[in-house]
């Protein structure tokens, strides 16, 4: 399943949060980086794995250190921001999160691991029930 506003299909049981990345990719288009981000979800949600493609890319950061948990998606920010364009960070700062209080959520110069882009692609892979 495809759509190109994944954020709507991401919340609640659905979110990102307390996913695992598995997959990081960039490509060239037309001299332009496109990004995509795969995600294996929890095992609550509908969804097996997400995928997210940006393009039109107004900035990217993907950061990694050694003893970091790169894969492991403990909290983030996933924002469609007044501009329209659209903003996920997988390691955010965690005093800028509603889980702090923070009740103005939006992209810091602290948050880390972030795509800012105009456009947004998600594909969903659904779950299938083996029931007996």
């Amino acid at each position: 399943m495809k759509t190109t506003d994944p954020l709507s299909l991401l919340q609640g049981k659905n979110t990102l949060r307390d996913s695992e990345l598995t997959s990081v990719s960039i490509a060239a288009s037309f001299g332009m980086p496109e990004l995509e981000l795969k995600f294996k979800l929890t095992s609550l949600s509908d969804f097996d794995y997400v995928t997210l493609r940006f393009s039109d890319i107004d900035d990217f950061s993907i950061t990694y250190e050694k003893d970091s948990s790169f894969l492991d998606v403990w909290d983030l920010k996933f924002l469609k921001l007044e501009d329209n364009s659209y903003y996920i960070s997988i390691d955010p700062d965690p005093e800028t999160l509603e889980s702090a209080g923070c009740t103005n959520v939006k992209p810091t110069a602290e948050d880390r691991f972030f795509v800012r882009a105009k456009y947004i692609e998600g594909e969903f892979s659904v779950k299938i029930c083996d029931y007996k």
